[in-house]
């Protein structure tokens, strides 16, 4: 079985020597309430490239210090049921699912894995759904459901912001924003004002051609979602609507999340009962809520935003390169099994 190890942190330049292909000729074996699953398709988030790098440095405290002690890369995966327990009656051999592993803490980037089968976050894929699309669905779009309805709660006509609308998470929050009859405006770098026009946003800021563009915003938001970038949350504040306005981190540099962790609490409190509110959002597979964005996803509501390229798992090490040299816009997949193979 072939597998990617982390074998130290590092960035472009030197990938070589902290990603590793490993080949070992025993394939795992699942217990009897377990089932083995062969990858097809693996999406990289960015939790991946952020434990690659070891940036932010927290990270390195639950990867491993000084250098990475678990291989934990690669969370958003599709595959088929090749194997499963004497136990097992919710799945069968040959079906195909795709799965969130984050809560796993197995590593994502190899040829198979076991897993529980009563893992909530591991669901049958829709046949009329690629298995490329799969892989892209775990992780992001949930995080995103989880922030645009079950956080912010966002109804009908309010006018949302998302800061850093691109990349996985916010690619897919602004379409779910729509989904929910929301009026979107996205910040985005130069590249991705395209794609996030063609998502459905209502207006599109570069802030590449101004850094300042939160400071010099009339307009407030009914919700303000910071999905990536380094922004204070007192410049969010500055924005948001002072009557029952949200403001939700699901990302960004880490003194944007631990603002929103140390300071968020305190403002809500400090805002009244029909203030502001400031939250963080974490999340992770629940069956029902994958069931939920894969169906959005089958209907033709949302849709996966995948990057042109294409990379194996024998070229797994490129893939980080091309993603941590700013060259994706969208998902980056790496296909254990090659289309002509499925």
């Amino acid at each position: 079985m072939k597998a990617l190890q982390h074998l130290k942190y590092g960035d472009v330049g030197n990938l070589d020597e902290c990603l590793k292909l490993t080949t070992t000729e025993q394939i795992p074996s699942p217990s009897s309430d377990q089932v083995l699953i062969k990858f097809h398709c693996i999406a990289l988030n960015f939790v991946d490239y952020a434990m690659v790098r070891g940036s932010p440095f927290l990270l390195r405290f639950l990867n491993g210090f000084p250098q990475p002690n678990k291989s934990i890369l690669g969370s958003a995966i599709s595959g088929v049921i090749t194997q499963i327990g004497t136990n097992v009656t919710q799945f069968s051999v040959n079906d195909q699912v795709m799965i969130d592993t984050s809560e796993v803490q197995q590593n994502g980037i190899a040829e198979y894995i076991v897993v529980s089968a009563s893992h909530p976050g591991i669901i049958l894929k829709p046949a009329q759904m690629s298995y490329v699309d799969a892989a892209c669905l775990p992780v992001a779009s949930v995080t995103a459901l989880h922030t645009i309805r079950d956080k912010a709660k966002v109804q009908q006509n309010e006018r949302v912001l998302i800061y850093g609308a691109s990349g996985a998470v916010g690619f897919s929050c602004i379409q779910i924003a729509k989904y929910y009859g929301a009026h979107v405006t996205a910040i985005v770098s130069t590249r991705n004002t395209e794609t996030a026009a063609a998502l459905g946003a209502d207006e599109v800021i570069d802030y590449k051609e101004n850094e300042n563009c939160l400071g010099e915003m009339n307009e407030k938001f009914d919700v303000v979602v910071a999905a990536n970038g380094s922004r204070s949350i007192f410049e969010y504040k500055a924005v948001l609507k002072s009557d029952h306005g949200r403001y939700l981190c699901c990302g960004g540099s880490l003194s944007q999340i631990f603002e929103s962790i140390l300071l968020g609490g305190v403002m809500t409190l400090w805002s009244g009962k029909d203030g502001q509110s400031f939250g963080n959002v974490y999340s992770t597979g629940i069956r029902e809520d994958m069931e939920f964005v894969a169906e959005l996803m089958v209907n033709g509501k949302i849709k996966a935003v995948v990057d042109k390229s294409r990379f194996g798992l024998d070229t797994a090490v490129d893939a980080f390169e091309y993603i941590l040299s700013g060259k994706a816009v969208g998902r980056v997949v790496i296909e254990v099994v090659s289309e002509q193979q499925k």
